[in-house]
């Protein structure tokens, strides 16, 4: 069951891979475009598996601000983690701490995706081992190849043009995740509030605005789910 279960995490996130291969890619490259080593440009991919942080700290410190700066600036780009893991969370209640400290280095943003709509749906009721594999299934296929694409991108360097804009193509996997899991008015009107203040703040620093927007619909959503909730209990009431 369990051996079932970490294929289908694997096979399910395999059309992800080629958005993962672009972005890390991109990540090698701006990571020896910044000034660090080969060497170091990979030995940063396998401890920062999060290429959103690792682009926004190597400019700062590509632009001298202090290494305080570059953490809490990862810190903030990652905040969206925090609503994954509230929501993940219940799903994987039962786990060892030490396995949920694994899950959450490894949470990127088609894991928790693929993971959530897996629990949810298809996989509601499985006991924690098979939930694991699942997880891992998909989570350790990312990571293996993040760091294969990471090393490519850092030896190719300045060989990736900008014009490629391999950053846009994680975006649209992620599209790929949500848009069949929106089946209720709740969770369509959830979309249309992130979508529509994303647009509004993008201006903001250190993608600040996406936060903003993730937490204001996922707020909005929980509150039409409650309302629909309560109506159908008046409705069941003799």
């Amino acid at each position: 069951m369990q051996r079932a279960a970490f294929l289908a995490g694997l096979r399910d996130n395999l059309p992800f891979m080629p958005g993962t291969i672009a972005f890390g890619l991109l990540a090698g490259a701006v990571s020896v475009q910044s000034g660090l080593t080969q060497f170091q440009a990979m030995f940063l991919s396998t401890i920062l598996f999060a290429g959103n942080s690792q682009i926004v700290a190597l400019q700062l410190f590509s632009g001298g601000a202090p290494w305080i700066i570059a953490v809490l600036a990862c810190g903030v780009v990652n905040l969206r983690h925090v609503m994954y893991g509230m929501s993940l969370g219940p799903h994987v209640r039962e786990a060892p701490t030490r396995w949920k400290l694994l899950m959450a280095f490894l949470m990127v943003d088609n894991v928790y995706g693929l993971s959530h709509a897996h629990f949810a749906g298809d996989g509601r009721g499985l006991d924690w081992g098979t939930k694991r594999a699942y997880y891992f299934g998909t989570a350790l296929l990312g990571y293996a190849i993040w760091v294969a694409a990471c090393i490519a991108g850092a030896v190719l360097g300045t060989g990736i043009p900008p014009s490629w804009q391999l950053d846009a193509i994680p975006s649209l996997g992620m599209i790929a995740i949500i848009v069949p899991n929106v089946k209720d008015c709740p969770a369509l009107l959830a979309a249309l509030v992130s979508v529509v203040l994303a647009t509004l703040l993008n201006d903001l620093p250190l993608r600040v605005g996406v936060l903003i927007a993730g937490g204001v619909a996922m707020l909005v959503g929980l509150a039409l789910e409650q309302v629909a909730l309560d109506r159908a209990e008046r409705g069941t009431r003799p």
